[in-house]
């Protein structure tokens, strides 16, 4: 799915930065897919997704969900790390935006996308309601903090536990026919604004 972006891309300044570039990894078949930010150092060292004390949270979180990697698809907005594990520019995430918009089309019935970064990347908007469902791709879309926030105040742990679980089985709850209606409304708005261009 990834591979149409080498491991020795250079669409952006992070190249000089990385030792590797880190690709989604998961089921093809996975109904869900999760997409976090950035690589920090732990996953630019291993060369894999959420590995470190943030990974050990993410397979606890998919775990009380009855899940595990292996049932989901995990990208990340930024393929590669930014120095000092700053956030991403804009530039970086557009950098990668045409691979994730592929896997995001191509794979999965829902979305939950962690943190601030990723979600201007996918919703392209600079507010929004933790928690909301919202309608991108054809398919429903949550935004969660990221994982990593627990790490700084892990007093809300079990609140975070309990809203991820609610946010997995909601978004595994919307049937195939309410789908098809979100896309028959998104094709119709698309009709109507192209017509009123003409």
């Amino acid at each position: 799915m990834h591979k149409d972006f080498s491991k020795n891309c250079r669409r952006c300044k992070l190249w000089k930065h990385r030792t590797n570039v880190i690709f989604g990894k998961g089921s093809k078949y996975a109904k869900l897919v999760i997409v976090g930010e950035a690589p920090g150092r732990n996953e630019d060292e291993c060369g894999r997704l959420f590995c470190g004390r943030c990974g050990e949270m993410v397979d606890e979180l998919l775990k009380a969900c009855g899940l595990t990697r292996k049932d989901v698809f995990i990208s990340n907005a930024c393929m590669c790390r930014p120095p000092n594990n700053r956030r991403p520019k804009n530039k970086e995430l557009k950098a990668c935006r045409p691979r994730l918009r592929k896997t995001l089309k191509n794979i999965g019935q829902a979305i939950i996308v962690l943190g601030k970064s990723a979600t201007q990347s996918i919703l392209k908007r600079d507010y929004i309601e933790w928690g909301r469902m919202y309608y991108k791709f054809g398919k429903p879309v949550v935004c969660l903090k990221h994982p990593g926030w627990l790490l700084r105040n892990p007093a809300y742990y079990t609140f975070y536990e309990a809203e991820f679980k609610q946010t997995v089985k909601s978004l595994l709850s919307v049937n195939n026919e309410v789908i098809k209606f979100l896309n028959k409304k998104r094709w119709k708005k698309r009709s109507e604004e192209h017509t009123s261009e003409l």
